[in-house]
């Protein structure tokens, strides 16, 4: 089976989150808190999950994205939410964006390139 690698990043201080600074064992330690229930985020078997939505283009974007991450709910608490909370619900954020590096693109290679006034194009 072949796989199709996309890399990108998630920007959690889009969350409802505090950056604080907290007494570690070796000192001060800088850290992200981000409450579960503000955030719609699940705890099962130990772990914390934060529902993710991947939205795939057709063709990369000017910056060579092909996907878009935003958050999401799981669909029992979209289900039983009023129609205003299901509104504000539409309204998470975009959390990141995805490349494809799998495959390579001519245009973006070029346009990342840069060349002196006297060196030979490279195409």
């Amino acid at each position: 089976m072949s796989r199709k690698w996309l890399t990108g990043s998630i920007a959690l201080s889009k969350l409802v989150a505090v950056i604080t600074e907290r007494n570690g064992k070796n000192g001060m330690v800088k850290g992200l808190f981000i409450p579960f229930d503000l955030n719609y985020l699940t705890v099962k078997e130990k772990a914390v999950y934060l529902n993710l939505r991947v939205g795939i283009a057709d063709e990369p974007d000017q910056h060579g994205q092909i996907a878009m991450i935003t958050q999401s709910v799981d669909s029992a608490i979209y289900k039983v939410a009023s129609d205003e909370k299901k509104e504000e619900l539409k309204k998470l954020p975009i959390l990141g964006n995805l490349k494809d590096w799998s495959v390579s693109s001519s245009n973006s290679d070029a346009a990342a390139q840069e060349i002196g006034e006297t060196d030979d194009l490279p195409f």
